[in-house]
């Protein structure tokens, strides 16, 4: 972080790709996990000098690990905690722009959000645990959870429309043998079908660099 404020001049936004909390999985409490993610936002906000940071959630920020149960799943049992807490704490970056109200909405349904970030340029933060193959809570009903991907599809439309491209950011790499193989073939069609609008795919979770191509399904070569 020390480093990043003598880089300050070289970037607008950070992405921050999920997967807060060290990995001692079963030392992990909801308080625990609220409380590092007030304390990290607050060292983002004060090493970044205020310029906007894109948050998504990485598999760690489940409790359990990789626990997060669809919407219709209420009560002391759902992930209400989490996306209420986090909204909260991100709207140190997010309350500054005209959509927040919609952002916050997304946000404590299902854990996703779209901000438009200057003229002609979205980022849309998908939830990926909904395609994690040790989220079982998906083993109840692993349809778009949700219905995530149907609102990525009318986003990306709007988009379209407007002439906007847009940046994709995630935790789990949809094609990664952690991401569900339906969800992951689903969203390879709609990265196919608006190609021209997304310009960047941003994730985390396997702890290592690298570079990931969607083939054209019409000549894979």
């Amino acid at each position: 972080m020390e480093h990043l404020q003598k880089q300050g001049s070289m970037y607008e936004w950070v992405y921050w790709t999920g997967d807060m909390p060290a990995h001692s999985v079963w030392t992990t409490t909801r308080q625990g996990l609220l409380d590092m993610m007030t304390n990290i936002t607050d060292l983002m906000s004060t090493s970044f000098g205020g310029k906007p940071v894109f948050p998504t959630y990485g598999n760690h920020e489940g409790v359990p690990v990789n626990s997060f149960p669809p919407p219709y799943i209420t009560g002391n049992m759902s992930a209400e905690w989490l996306y209420s807490g986090s909204a909260e704490r991100w709207a140190v970056w997010l309350d500054k722009f005209p959509e927040w109200p919609t952002i916050n909405a997304t946000i404590r349904k299902g854990g996703y959000y779209v901000v438009k970030v200057r003229e002609h340029l979205k980022v849309i933060s998908l939830q990926t645990n909904f395609c994690n193959t040790d989220n079982y809570w998906l083993l109840i009903n692993s349809t778009d959870p949700a219905g995530q991907l149907q609102w990525l599809v009318e986003q990306l439309l709007q988009a379209e429309r407007d002439g906007d491209k847009v940046h994709i950011i995630g935790h789990i790499a949809p094609g990664l043998h952690s991401c569900n193989p339906v969800w992951s073939s689903n969203y390879h069609l709609i990265v196919n079908r608006f190609e021209s609008t997304i310009v960047g795919q941003f994730f985390g979770h396997t702890h290592h660099d690298s570079v990931e191509i969607h083939y054209d399904d019409k000549n894979v070569s």
